[in-house]
């Protein structure tokens, strides 16, 4: 399964653990073939990882398509999601699976961890020996198999 870290601001990440949100929508993303984990890095004024995710394969389609899927939320409207994807046709609609918090991880943790940590400005793939890494510096977890069994759920 690939594993991303994915950056979000607060409020959606609050919502989509509460289930308010049930889609995290992007103008772009890779082109997976099937469920993918994320690793939750929130912004601002956070600054930390704070959760993990698995996520079904990712919709890619009209605006149009992107607005009817926000209709099902209680955090996004599809005029806000009009405005989101305003320039382009097609978009992505991540759908939740599972989400669930951990840490938080703050940016001064991370970085003596991964000492070339940046958080992406959307999202990137993120490496299973540096998840690893990270979480055998925290103490989350007894071993790094636990690691993944349990952010895998």
């Amino acid at each position: 399964m690939e594993i991303y870290l994915m950056s979000i601001r607060n409020e959606p990440f609050e919502a989509l653990l509460d289930g308010r949100k049930k889609h995290e929508f992007r103008r772009r993303f890779s082109r997976t073939s099937g469920r993918f984990q994320v690793v939750f890095y929130v912004s601002d004024p956070v600054r930390a990882i704070c959760g993990v995710g698995i996520f079904d394969k990712p919709i890619y389609d009209s605006i149009g398509r992107m607005k009817a899927i926000a209709r099902s939320h209680r955090f996004s409207s599809p005029e806000n999601i009009e405005k989101y994807f305003s320039g382009l046709e097609r978009g992505y609609a991540l759908p939740v699976r599972k989400i669930k918090r951990v840490g938080p991880i703050d940016l001064e943790e991370i970085r003596k961890t991964i000492e070339d940590f940046n958080p992406p400005q959307s999202y990137c793939r993120f490496p299973l020996q540096r998840f690893y890494k990270l979480l055998e510096r925290v103490d989350l977890y007894d071993s790094p198999d636990e690691a993944v069994q349990r952010t895998l759920f």
